[in-house]
């Protein structure tokens, strides 16, 4: 299979390479030699100079202004016990606002007190163990989209529940990454939330990822894992394409007769485990719900330019990867080889809706009757990544009215409507953002204390260790360019990187560099490299390179892992 792959990769390397300016980020992090030595001190320094934190920390409700309503938002901080990986999600319980952090850690928050609280017990998904053991030496595997997916709270008695996690688990047998769902149980007897340490899998994916067919490039941030509630015995269950389509190149794995559980929507049994596809052709899902009336929503990633929200029908198909709204990734825009017509999605269900350009769509909820927003009832509220808005839709119908844009300026990655009508959200800076209805709400305390933050800070410690133990600009060249750039001189998707300290810029052979880096001329140093990733269109005005999400330490520390690579 390896071989038939990388063949075909190799005869569309061309086509595929503005994906490598366009969709990585750190595109041509490359650049002029820096002393080891005084990046680390920085580095160091940075993170001792943090300021301490208390025990108690009280954050504050601000007003936003929207069309119907006056809202108020209130952050809280999770802290940051997963480093650099990204995912994760947030359910309640009995009070509690649960939350399971990208690599497994469990939390609550518990809603009356302020009292936030890490567990001892883990999603077995065996994260430290397979990042040290197993991904430590592999280059091209990107460990920040090893993940924990979704949760789902199914209650017992009101005092007692069980807890279902999908994520990805590492199969050692075959060095494949397969997607599961967990279960443990919870409970509230004791006047706390408990986490139960027993986990039974009830549900693994047919097909699991093989990495070394890949050579270890792992798109799990395409794998699905969302998981919602069909009836008392079943839940709809997201699987996506994992990149198999068109950055591997493998679309016969993930077409509706496929004959697997890839780019679908399951419909799993929680009391046997038995599985049925409820519907296929879906990318990346990002978001299902159920709303008032007993439909079916997915929210996905469906390509540049056209994220999707579909209403679901049992049996049908959504196209991919076939047809979709949007483009193949890169500039100049082009449409996917499958698709008879750019833009076009004739010979499938239509979305209900599409985003364009994309937002980074995430996880959807309905707007309950009866709840705190009163003049939203009935509305969709969807959460986006790149576009870190609150997105509040209109429905009549099967079709959407208008979508009113609410900005919270920060990645938003799951949502859930509390039992008191309030909205929370999951970000990606590891905090919580709560939404209420300023009007229905005057009544209710201008501040909300949060404690329990001592107990975090070794959590967040040994999330912080890779800088002193591991290489922390090989973990961000990871995160930020490895699935486009190779460390071993091979030119795939986009430019090798090893050896690029003074190479000419736009200097590989044969690469259909932009314009704009083509026409440049000199050799790369650390100022111009350093202007490139803080802004790439000032730098080279009409580069397909977008900016990066990197910061200056983090600049010098992926300069730093570079230049000690040899050509």
């Amino acid at each position: 299979m390896i071989d038939r792959v990388f063949q075909v990769l190799r005869q569309y390397w061309l086509h595929l390479a503005a994906l490598g300016a366009a969709f990585c980020l750190g595109a041509v992090l490359v650049f002029g030699v820096l002393e080891a030595d005084r990046i680390q001190a920085r580095l160091a320094n940075m993170f001792q100079d943090e300021p301490q934190r208390p025990d108690i920390v009280t954050a504050e409700w601000d007003k936003i202004e929207t069309n119907l309503l006056t809202i108020e938002r209130l952050d809280v901080s999770l802290g940051n016990v997963d480093g650099s990986a990204t995912g994760g999600a947030i359910d309640e319980f009995a009070g509690y606002v649960l939350y399971a952090s990208a690599n497994g850690h469990l939390a609550s928050l518990q809603l009356d007190s302020g009292s936030l609280t890490y567990s001892e017990s883990r999603v077995p998904m065996d994260y430290d163990r397979v990042r040290t053991e197993v991904f430590a030496d592999k280059i091209q595997f990107n460990q920040n989209w090893f993940r924990v997916h979704d949760l789902h709270v199914r209650s017992i008695t009101a005092t007692s529940a069980e807890l279902y996690v999908s994520h990805h688990v590492f199969r050692p047998s075959d060095q494949t990454i397969c997607n599961v769902v967990n279960r443990t149980r919870i409970d509230t007897g004791s006047g706390v939330l408990e986490f139960g340490s027993d986990w039974e899998e009830i549900f693994r994916l047919d097909v699991c990822v093989p990495l070394i067919d890949f050579e270890w490039q792992f798109n799990g941030h395409m794998s699905g894992g969302r998981m919602t509630e069909f009836d008392g015995e079943h839940v709809l269950l997201s699987v996506g394409e994992f990149g198999l389509a068109n950055f591997l190149n493998t679309p016969e794995l993930v077409q509706a007769d496929s004959g697997n559980q890839l780019a679908k929507i399951l419909k799993l049994n929680l009391e046997t485990g038995d599985v049925s596809v409820f519907a296929s052709g879906v990318r990346n899902p990002q978001g299902l719900m159920r709303d008032s009336q007993g439909r079916f929503w997915e929210t996905e990633h469906a390509a540049q330019g056209g994220d999707e929200l579909n209403l679901l029908r049992e049996g049908a198909d959504y196209g991919w990867p076939n047809v979709a709204l949007g483009t193949e990734y890169g500039a100049p825009r082009t449409r996917f080889p499958r698709t008879p017509v750019q833009g076009g999605h004739d010979g499938y269900e239509r979305p209900v809706y599409a985003f364009v350009p994309s937002i980074g769509i995430a996880n959807i909820v309905p707007v309950p009757a009866g709840g705190a927003f009163s003049l939203w009832t009935g509305d969709f509220l969807v959460t986006s990544l790149v576009g870190e808005t609150l997105y509040r839709l209109r429905p009549e119908g099967e079709r959407i009215v208008y979508s009113e844009p609410i900005k919270l300026g920060m990645r938003l990655r799951d949502i859930i409507v509390l039992d008191n009508g309030s909205v929370a959200i999951l970000t990606g800076n590891r905090s919580l953002v709560f939404i209420r209805d300023a009007g229905a709400s005057s009544d209710e305390p201008d501040v909300f204390p949060v404690s329990g933050y001592d107990a975090i800070g070794p959590l967040e410690q040994k999330a912080r260790g890779f800088v002193g133990d591991y290489s922390w600009g090989r973990d961000l060249f990871r995160g930020a360019c490895s699935s486009c750039h190779r460390v071993d001189g091979e030119t795939e998707v986009a430019p090798p990187l090893n050896g690029i300290i003074g190479r000419r810029i736009a200097g590989v052979d044969g690469y259909p560099y932009s314009d704009a880096l083509e026409n440049a001329g000199g050799r790369w140093n650390t100022s111009k490299l350093n202007d490139l990733i803080a802004n790439p269109q000032s730098a080279y005005p009409g580069t397909s390179m977008p900016a990066t999400a990197l910061d200056k330490y983090e600049r010098r520390a992926v300069v730093e892992y570079l230049a000690g690579l040899d050509e």
